[in-house]
This record gives structure tokens, sequence and C-alpha cells, in this order.
């Protein structure tokens, strides 16, 4: 409800409304789970161009994405796995299964996880490698 004021006084309230914000759809391919939302693999990139292209990007309005953390690649791998998603989704690439994570291995390396055997996989590799790029959100 809302009032207006001038020289004369203050109106009297509006009428009550409500309203919810509607956020656009997800595309095609984008799946939310772990409490995340996953970008399919549909790109190949170094580290630092894979990091650069999730912190600037934006979906539908949404900003904030970033690369997974290993730990969330493993989850999401046991879980979105278990249900046959990969067999059954939008989640084919030639640049899977093994994508870029956040988590570093070190100096001038982080960890690629392979997402795709269900159980979690991963490997330390230096960041001017190629590899997929999924962005969370």
């Amino acid at each position: 409800m809302v009032t207006a004021v001038n020289a004369n006084g203050e109106s009297n309230e509006s009428n009550q409304v409500s309203a919810t914000p509607q956020v656009a759809p997800l595309p095609a391919g984008y799946v939310i789970q772990g409490g995340l939302i996953w970008m399919p693999v549909t790109l190949n990139f170094n580290w630092a161009d894979a990091n650069a292209y999730c912190t600037n990007t934006t979906i539908n309005g949404r900003a904030g994405w970033r690369l997974p953390t290993l730990t969330e690649a493993y989850a999401f791998s046991a879980s979105f796995f278990s249900i046959g998603g990969f067999r059954n989704s939008l989640w084919t690439s030639p640049y899977m299964p093994y994508i870029w994570t956040s988590t570093p291995a070190s100096v001038g390396s982080h960890y690629f996880a392979d997402i795709v055997i269900g159980v979690g996989g991963s490997f330390d590799a230096r960041d001017v490698n190629q590899f997929g790029v999924t962005c969370v959100l």
C-alpha cells in the first residue's frame, strides 16, 4: 500500500497489491543439482579463460557465475550420474567428460574433474591445458 503527500496533506492508502518477481527460465540443458545451477559443457578453454568466462558471464539476467570447486564437481557427478542424467540430457559435448574446477593444485595448475564416471576422478593439470567449462551459480 502507498500514500501520497502534497500541500493538502496525505492521501488515503491505495489498495493492497502483491507481486512475485519472475526470473527468466534457464536455457535448455541447464541443470539444478546440489543447490547450484550448472551450465552445460559447451566450451573448451585454458583455466584462465575458463575462469574469466564464468566470472564475466550473465545468463538470462543472472550474474555471479563461477567455476565449480572440485568437491562440487564430485558431488554433481555422483548425483547426476546416478539418475542417468548424462545419458538423458544435453550434457554431451566433445569437451566432456573433463571440466576445470576452481580448486588449485599447485602454482600454475588447477584440478580438472572427470564428471561422467559417476564417482569423481580428478587430475592436476597445468593451467595452459584446455578442458571443458561449466559455470555454476
